[in-house]
C-alpha cells in the first residue's frame, strides 16, 4: 500500500505546477511537498475507491499553502465533473459541498476552507463523491490518518 501511495502522489506532483514538486516528508497517509520556499501542499490518494466509471484518472485531495490567506482544500476525482453539480464531501460525520470546474473542487468561500481543512487535521476519514461530465458517479474514501502532522510540517516550512 505504502509503494502504490507513494508512486501515485509522484504522478500527481508531476501534474501540478512546477515550482511544488519535492516531496519533503510521509505522515500516514498523506505527503508533505515543498519547491525549498514558500510554496508548500500536502496530498493523499484514496484508500478505497467505488463507482460506476469505466475509466478516470487518479483521484487526490491536496491542501495547498496560502501565505497570508486560509489555506485551500482541492480535490480532483480523476475526470472532470458534470457542470454545475456539486462535490460532496463527508468527514467524519461533518458534509460539505464543494464546487466544481473542470477536473477540481473547491470550497465556496475561505471559511469552508479553514473548517475543511481543520476536520481533516482532526479526522479519520473523508468521502468524496463525485459526478462526471458523463454522467458516472465515483466515491472514494480518504484516511485522514498523519494529516495533522503532515499539515503542521507544511506549516514549518512556509509560514
Amino acid at each position: 500500500m505504502k509503494k502504490s501511495l507513494f508512486t501515485a502522489l509522484s504522478l500527481i506532483a508531476f501534474t501540478l505546477p512546477a515550482n511544488a514538486q519535492n516531496i519533503d516528508s510521509a505522515h500516514g497517509d498523506w505527503t508533505v511537498f515543498n519547491d525549498g520556499g514558500n510554496t508548500c501542499y500536502i496530498a493523499s490518494t484514496p484508500i478505497a475507491q467505488d463507482g460506476n466509471y469505466t475509466k478516470r484518472g487518479q483521484p487526490y485531495v491536496l491542501v495547498n499553502h496560502k501565505s497570508g490567506g486560509a489555506d485551500e482544500i482541492n480535490i480532483s476525482s480523476g475526470y472532470p465533473y458534470k457542470k454545475d453539480v456539486d462535490v460532496e464531501v463527508k468527514i467524519d460525520k461533518q458534509k460539505y459541498r464543494l464546487f466544481t470546474q473542470g477536473e477540481h473542487a473547491w470550497a465556496k468561500d475561505s471559511i469552508t476552507d479553514t473548517k475543511i481543512v481543520n476536520d481533516v487535521q482532526a479526522g479519520s476519514k473523508m468521502i468524496v463523491k463525485g459526478i462526471s461530465r458523463k454522467g458516472t458517479y465515483s466515491i472514494d474514501t480518504y484516511s485522514l490518518k498523519g494529516s495533522g502532522a503532515a499539515y503542521k510540517r507544511m506549516k514549518e516550512l512556509c509560514n
